[in-house]
């Protein structure tokens, strides 16, 4: 009988494999099992909890004595020693081996090498464990020791396996000799201090030996000015000694563009010697004749404007699915005229230019289906024929409009939001050849819910791909409902004109954004570009708004504007074009009501995206006021000097390749890291600190004034304050978010502040931590 079966190895467990006997009538044998034996490492002999000279070394062979690759042996030891690894894996020349650190008792020690159902295992080593004599430790230099730097023990009983620690933290050895041993002092994030150097041999330890430890480097900052630590090694601060009255910002940021990355942090400070009591916060006090507010914005406006957010929302994650999930290549474009340099308008019944009292059939798109290329058909008259817009109404509409409050909205379209708008961000296209945008006032809108108005990307390709499609630029506007028959409720013809100015200067902007990246340098043809940003697109429709606003009030960026132009208090008869983005800023704060904050806020909330159910921010208009406010501050900061001016640089955001972050790097030449260390720092630094450096102020605005000189403190950028001393803080940063915390106080002890993650586990390489010197 000839055996032909061999032992097969998968995943380091033994499989049994059958072979069939050459003859005897179908007759089978199992191979002989494998076989594991000692190679070397054993006797020898050591000290307890040093790792022994000799590896350990086995052989395991297959049945037929050939070396067995790839199974897993497995070490152990009953006296309390410790292996380089727990189990380990032979390597084609069948061997395993591991490095043995004895325990602690002296004596002879066992430990075992197993390999389950093969022969000769267990297999055993021994070694005799013999205490070495402690070293001892009878000086260092230099005085102070530094962390990270060189330094030399001076000693006795050193040898070549000596380790040491300086305060319980190994330490790195260069060199060794039987009385010197040349360390790295280890960096721990501590302030300056008498520490204990420790050498050892094993687990024989020398006596404490004081010596005084240094940080390489205290924090030297003037006031107003701002230090940013991306190295994940470097985010500890140290503060020497002093006796003066000092207060810092710290600011621990995600760089990340994920709304669902969210960091653990722990802040800790560690003393020298007793806290200090922290400072109050850095006051400047309000502008005079300013009157205190206690509330953000008119509830029912603030209600109505966030129900109208979160369904823009749900319009775009609409676009989204429709769009990003199928490519724009999926969507043909609006045809081109011969020549390519216009663009012709094919839809029967409709003119080019239809004049007042014509009636047009239209389509406008079914966002409450889902999906945006479900057409609703309307038949429309027009109202009005102004010099930017054609105003029409849907002839099925209940009572509301007059054709002179239709006329009003024209004359503030022409007037004012039109040329502004394009002034500021670039002309639209003109796909349906008309030298205007449509309006469109139709039921249809309150129907689909909290929108008020709307525009639509389905309108910028072809009808033929996409039903929904007027191959033209069109606003559609809710109408008046005064008994509330739809979805939108209870909608008065004064809300109707109050919210008319600000939903079609946000929406215009949105044509402007769509259509000059769907088609780059129109007429011309050109590759189409990304969608931008939810964020960036957003951020930047507020801008618009306010941009609007200064042309109607006379306002002009770059003049710090405080409170009362903020909240609308210099001429309360007048449009509230600005209250809206301040509000939206004191929810990312965390304002809960007139007396509370969310707590978590900032850090945890979100201005990129949709705040997710976790946030403790829900605002519901998360990309709208926050994202302004970068913008706002972007604008500010290198608009002046940006080619064109601050039209320019919103142009060249609109007109570029890029998106979210990467865009706003590319576009003004500054890392993102870099402008959001600095916009954040804006946000509670701006025109509270004497002095601070520009680039840590918002010129156009005064946020102090608007925030802490007159809005209650539950609505206000307040960071976690703490005094030098020893503390520790814990929290959670989202992505794009930051979680502030203030360090203050006077007469203070050398202090050190660390910033790590989960189990004192340095912070991912998307954190990074800011200080600014408040005074």
């Amino acid at each position: 009988m000839r055996r032909i079966g061999r032992w097969a190895v998968w995943s380091g467990s033994l499989v049994l494999v059958l072979g069939l006997a050459a003859c005897g009538g179908g007759e089978t044998q199992q191979n002989d099992p494998p076989t594991i034996e000692r190679v070397s490492g054993s006797p020898q002999d050591g000290a307890p909890g040093v790792p022994l000279a000799e590896p350990l070394v086995v052989q395991v062979s297959d049945g037929d004595g050939s070396p067995l690759g790839g199974v897993n042996v497995t070490w152990a030891t009953p006296h309390g020693g410790t292996f380089s690894s727990a189990t380990t894996k032979t390597g084609a020349d069948g061997r395993a081996s591991v490095t043995w650190t004895p325990g602690a008792t002296p004596g002879s020690q066992t430990a075992t090498a197993s390999l389950s159902g093969a022969t000769g295992s267990p297999v055993s080593f021994t070694a005799t464990i013999t205490a070495a004599d402690a070293p001892v430790v009878t000086g260092v230099s230099p005085s102070p020791l530094v962390e990270g730097q060189a330094a030399t023990l001076t000693g006795t009983g050193f040898t070549a396996t000596t380790t040491v620690t300086v305060d319980g933290v190994p330490a790195t050895v260069t060199s060794a000799s039987a009385t010197t041993l040349a360390i790295t002092v280890p960096v721990v994030c501590k302030p300056a201090r008498t520490g204990a150097v420790r050498a050892a041999n094993g687990l024989s330890q020398s006596a404490a030996f004081s010596a005084p430890v240094a940080p390489a480097a205290t924090l030297a900052l003037d006031v107003g000015k701002q230090v940013v630590l991306t190295d994940p090694a470097t985010h500890c601060i140290q503060f020497g000694a002093s006796a003066a009255s000092e207060d810092y910002l710290i600011g621990v940021q995600s760089t990340s563009e994920l709304v669902s990355s969210v960091t653990p942090i722990t802040v800790t400070g560690s003393a020298s010697g007793a806290a200090v009591t922290p400072l109050p916060a850095l006051s400047r006090g309000r502008l005079a004749g300013y009157a205190t507010r206690t509330t953000l914005v008119d509830g029912d406006r603030a209600r109505r404007w966030t129900e109208r957010a979160r369904s823009e929302m749900r319009i775009r994650d609409a676009e989204r699915r429709l769009f990003d999930g199928n490519g724009y290549a999926a969507f043909p474009l609006v045809a081109r005229a011969a020549g390519g340099t216009a663009f012709r308008y094919e839809r029967g019944g409709y003119t080019v230019a239809p004049g007042v009292g014509d009636v047009v059939a239209l389509t406008l798109p079914n966002y409450a289906s889902g999906n945006g290329c479900n057409a609703i058909a309307v038949t429309a008259q027009v109202k009005v024929v102004g010099a930017k817009g054609i105003w029409l109404v849907d002839q099925s509409n209940p009572p509301g409009y007059t054709t002179s409050d239709i006329q009003g909205l024209s004359d503030q379209l022409d007037g004012y939001i039109y040329n502004t708008s394009v002034g500021e961000f670039g002309a639209p296209t003109d796909l349906d050849g008309n030298g205007k945008i449509l309006v469109l006032l139709t039921k249809e809108v309150n129907k689909q819910g909290g929108v008020l108005g709307f525009v639509s990307t389905t309108d910028l390709v072809a009808k033929s791909a996409c039903a929904s499609s007027n191959e033209g630029e069109i606003f559609y506007g809710a109408v008046p409902d005064l008994t509330g028959q739809y979805a939108l409720g209870k909608y008065t013809l004064e809300k109707a004109k109050a919210d008319a100015p600000f939903l079609i200067a946000h929406e215009f902007t949105h044509i402007i954004q769509f259509s000059r990246r769907l088609y780059p340098g129109w007429p011309t043809p050109g590759a189409q570009r990304p969608v931008m940003a939810r964020w960036t697109g957003e951020g930047q429709a507020t801008l618009a708004e306010e941009v609007v606003g200064f042309a109607v009030e006379g306002h002009a960026t770059r003049t710090n504007l405080g409170f009362q132009p903020a909240f609308n208090a210099d001429d309360p008869a007048s449009i509230d074009w600005y209250s809206d983005r301040f509000g939206d800023l004191a929810m990312y704060f965390g304002f809960k009501d007139g007396t509370s904050k969310f707590p978590g806020a900032p850090g945890e909330c979100s201005w990129l995206d949709e705040a997710p159910a976790t946030s403790p921010c829900q605002g519901g208009r998360d990309v709208y006021g926050v994202p302004w406010s970068f913008l706002r501050w972007l604008t500010d900061q290198y608009g002046p000097d940006f080619p064109g001016g601050e039209a320019g640089l919103q142009q060249k955001l609109i007109d570029s390749d890029g998106v979210g972050y990467a865009n706003i790097s590319n576009v003004v030449g500054v890392p993102i890291r870099t402008l959001l260390a600095r916009w954040a720092a804006a946000l509670y630094v701006d025109d509270r600190v004497p002095g601070a450096d520009a680039s840590l102020t918002m010129a156009t605005w005064n946020l102090y004034d608007i925030f802490d000189g007159n809005l209650v403190e539950s609505a206000r950028l307040v960071p976690t304050s703490r005094g030098f001393g020893d503390f520790t803080e814990t929290g959670k940063v989202r992505g794009g978010s930051t979680a502030y915390f203030r360090v203050s106080g006077t007469n203070r002890p050398a202090t050190a502040v660390k910033v790590r993650g989960n189990a004192d586990a340095p912070l991912p390489a998307v954190m990074q931590v800011f200080v600014v010197r408040l005074r």
